[in-house]
């Protein structure tokens, strides 16, 4: 009866709504999005800063939206059982490294090779050193995803 009309059997038996626990609660999907999306905001804002002013706030703008976007995640986090904390995990990071890892690279990169703290890669003297940018930051976010998935295929 319970199947056919929907409810659970306590509705039926003695008539109230099952108890807390037993109701779907909301998954971290919603966070590791939400996360995502600071992060992306943090980049783009970062990069639109820099090349209309040419200041570092714009780095200190792009850096507390990624923050943020972190501090999301992890407040999603909480509450969750162990396998549902590594999924989460797995599926914000395998996303987020690409736009985690791309301010602090390109802060290293422009300030070894020009002086200046940019967001983005900056085009250098050394003409070479532009594609070795793009190299190591595919190379390092295509490392941890596919490191990602190899462990989630493993467990």
């Amino acid at each position: 009866m319970s199947d056919y009309f929907g409810v659970a059997t306590d509705y039926l038996l003695k008539g109230t709504e099952p108890s807390e626990p037993a109701k779907k609660k909301a998954g971290a999907g919603v966070f590791v999005a939400a996360a995502t999306a600071l992060d992306a905001i943090g980049l783009i804002l970062s990069a639109a800063v820099w090349y209309e002013t040419q200041h570092a706030a714009a780095l200190a703008a792009g850096l507390i939206f990624l923050v943020l976007g972190c501090m999301v995640f992890g407040i999603g986090l909480t509450g969750l059982p162990a396998s549902a904390k590594e999924a989460a995990k797995r599926k914000f990071f395998s996303i987020n490294i690409w736009l985690l890892s791309f301010i602090p690279l390109s802060l290293l990169y422009n300030i070894l090779l020009n002086r200046i703290p940019a967001p983005y890669p900056l085009l250098s003297s050394p003409i070479l050193s532009y594609p070795a940018f793009w190299l190591v930051y595919i190379a390092l976010c295509l490392g941890v995803t596919l490191a990602i998935q190899r462990k989630r295929r493993d467990s």
